[in-house]
């Protein structure tokens, strides 16, 4: 799945086999920490595809504003400072380019405006413990999971 492999496809040439509007609930976890950014936007929109009306989508992300209090992504949290082929440095960082699907991180804004932009609105969102949180913090404070989530709920 990860590095250079010119014999498999694109993430974003494998349509998901459902149905359009056949699916309640979308579920990804761990799923677009591992897209770049052409892949996780295609996917927004696969699973926006995918959703009926009112269907929610609940995804995980390394949110990179969420952990960088406005610091800005040159010094996100975790080791995602690099940018990589492909990626919008200002919106995504990646922890090594050579492998950038190895652990991806995006902006908020760039998740909320992608999804947007598929027909998804952006309902709740869960602070992961990644990045600073993650060693010592209480575990009241520690979230559901180390990866940020997001719930979507499809228009219409």
């Amino acid at each position: 799945m990860y590095g250079d492999r010119s014999d498999f496809p694109a993430a974003c040439e494998k349509p998901w086999p459902v149905e359009d509007g056949g699916a309640d609930l979308v579920i990804a976890q761990s799923v677009w920490t591992h897209l770049k950014q052409v892949d996780a936007a295609w996917y927004l929109k696969e699973a926006a595809r995918v959703l009926r009306p009112g269907g929610r989508l609940l995804v995980s992300f390394f949110l990179l504003d969420w952990h960088t209090e406005g610091a800005g992504v040159d010094v996100a949290p975790g080791g995602f400072i690099q940018p990589y082929d492909g990626g919008d440095p200002e919106v995504t960082r990646c922890i090594t380019p050579k492998v950038p699907e190895l652990a991806v991180g995006y902006t908020e804004a760039w998740v909320v405006v992608t999804a947007t932009a598929a027909g998804l609105h952006r309902l709740h969102g869960v602070a992961g413990v990644w990045g600073p949180l993650r060693n010592g913090a209480p575990a009241a404070q520690r979230g559901l999971d180390e990866q940020d989530i997001l719930v979507f709920r499809k228009e219409g």
